[in-house]
């Protein structure tokens, strides 16, 4: 099979696009034909090999996927061969045309959703969604203009572009000057920087992993 291979740590476009031994699935394990992929800021730091996990070179990268069942291993139950799920790996290996996974980490793709919407992730999306739930005014923290669109179409109140804003200034400007009670950070770096500068008095920082960009919350 075809894959994205790397070969040593360093930046993303070291990786290899070569032929790469089919993996082939053993009890309570299916392989999938990888349809789509979710790619992470943390798949560019496993590449780099500055991640918290450090896996053996060489290796495929990618955890997230959506595809097709391929092939059942022993002792798989209620699946067959060509029904589409999705999935997570522990171990890598995403980035390729097919993938083994336990069926513990996959689940079936509903017929309304797409491959793509199956390999994405979604830590931001479920932020936005539990803040507005509980009832705050959530600010979301986005890159683009098509992601601030979806992040309002996930409930968020307003929206920050920090490619065109300074994060902390524009986050004192949408909370009159007050600051956030609550910043969900799945950045880092200069951004928690920013954002730990513009807290509301007892305002609470939350940290989790590392991703695209922070949400805050206010009453």
């Amino acid at each position: 099979m075809k894959a994205l291979v790397c070969d040593a740590f360093g930046p993303l476009e070291q990786l290899s696009y070569r032929d790469f031994p089919d993996p082939v699935p053993g009890p309570g394990e299916i392989l999938i034909g990888v349809k789509a992929i979710g790619i992470n800021f943390a798949d560019s730091l496993v590449v780099e090999g500055r991640y918290q996990v450090k896996p053996s070179v060489p290796f495929i990268p990618g955890s997230e996927v959506g595809g097709d069942i391929k092939t059942l291993g022993e002792n798989v139950e209620g699946l067959q061969v060509g029904d589409r799920v999705f999935g997570y790996s522990d171990n890598f290996g995403a980035f390729d045309e097919n993938i083994v996974l336990p069926v513990s980490s996959t689940k079936p793709l509903p017929d309304f959703m797409s491959y793509e919407e199956g390999a994405a992730g979604g830590t931001g999306t479920a932020a936005v969604q539990i803040g507005k739930a509980i009832g705050a005014h959530v600010i979301a923290v986005c890159s683009s203009e098509e992601k601030m669109a979806f992040a309002h179409s996930q409930g968020a109140d307003e929206c920050i572009n920090y490619t065109h804003e300074e994060l902390r200034q524009a986050i004192k400007a949408r909370t009159g000057g007050r600051g956030a009670d609550v910043v969900y950070d799945t950045v880092g770096g200069d951004d928690f920087d920013a954002c730990s500068r513009a807290m509301a008095w007892d305002g609470r920082l939350l940290v989790v992993g590392l991703g695209p960009a922070p949400v805050t919350w206010t009453p």
